[in-house]
């Protein structure tokens, strides 16, 4: 499995994108993210305007699902109990 560059837009922790993977980037259905050594979370899908789109949660440090909009620039937004980072990605 091959991971794609992840971008990192903001975080109070840069050690954070070390243990979240989001694959794959860009997507054209699926995306998929695991997180290391944190098994419950909640994942925020944005449009780059800032709309939300859905929310997901995240159980055994890891999450599947299909972004609910057309093609574009999305913002995923993780949120850990100690951590939150947001990165982007694209849906084509």
């Amino acid at each position: 499995m091959i991971v794609d560059q992840i971008i990192l837009v903001n975080t109070n922790d840069l050690q954070l994108k070390d243990v979240i993977s989001i694959f794959p980037n860009p997507t054209s259905d699926v995306v998929n993210i695991t997180i290391e050594n944190a098994n419950e979370g909640t994942v925020r899908v944005s449009t780059s305007q800032g709309t939300l789109v859905q929310e997901e949660t995240i159980t055994n440090g890891e999450t599947s699902f299909e972004i609910n909009g057309g093609t574009g620039l999305y913002l995923i937004e993780v949120q850990t109990a100690e951590k939150t980072a947001t990165f982007k990605v694209i849906k084509n």
